[in-house]
């Protein structure tokens, strides 16, 4: 009974490890394959390009003061890596605003990086993107190398440091364009919920 038992939770268990492992290599598949239209019609495939090493994307929301107050942190991280083969995308993901709201946003915060508008939140559902702003570090694989807080500015919701100690994406980043690992993967993102919307 005991070892019937046994044998029986061993097969769920190996059972839920490859349906796990089969989603992981589908989500990756399509991430690899991402074609992304921006607010402002740009076609964006970056991984089509060979000299693209890495994509952020990093989730945010109008009306989110957190994710605003990193806007211009978000633009120093694009002028920086821009031309070291990292592209970085902004992405609105939401049902609850219109496109151009969107661009109001873009225009408002004067943001020259990529801007994507997913209504239907496909991609916050493929990435599991749950909070804004939230950074996703995807590498040519499809890989999800990074995912969490931009730094660690914020210590809770209304707990902001004075300056910035630890630099979670930037450090994602880097070790991905150096071809070495991730040393801290995943970090808890401080900000708003994102409200998804039911299928």
């Amino acid at each position: 009974m005991i070892r019937s038992l046994i044998k029986s939770l061993t097969l769920v268990m190996l059972l839920t490890a490859t349906v796990a492992a089969e989603k992981t290599d589908e989500t990756a598949k399509q991430l690899r394959a991402l074609k992304l239209t921006t607010v402002n019609g740009q076609l964006i495939a970056p991984f089509a390009d060979s000299s693209t090493k890495a994509v952020t994307l990093i989730f945010v929301a109008d009306a989110c003061p957190v994710a605003n107050a990193f806007q211009p942190s978000l633009a120093a991280f694009h002028k920086t890596y821009a031309e070291q083969g990292a592209v970085c995308v902004q992405v609105h993901s939401s049902s609850l605003v219109t496109a151009d709201e969107v661009k109001k946003h873009v225009v408002d915060f004067g943001i020259t990086m990529p801007v994507v508008f997913d209504p239907k939140q496909k991609l916050g559902r493929l990435t599991g993107a749950k909070v804004t702003p939230e950074a996703i570090v995807i590498d040519r694989t499809g890989t999800v190398r990074y995912r969490g807080a931009i730094n660690n500015l914020y210590a809770g919701y209304g707990k902001k440091r004075r300056v910035a100690t630890a630099h979670y994406l930037q450090d994602a980043v880097d070790a991905v364009l150096a071809g070495d690992t991730v040393k801290t993967p995943k970090t808890k993102p401080v900000g708003c919920f994102i409200h998804y919307a039911e299928k």
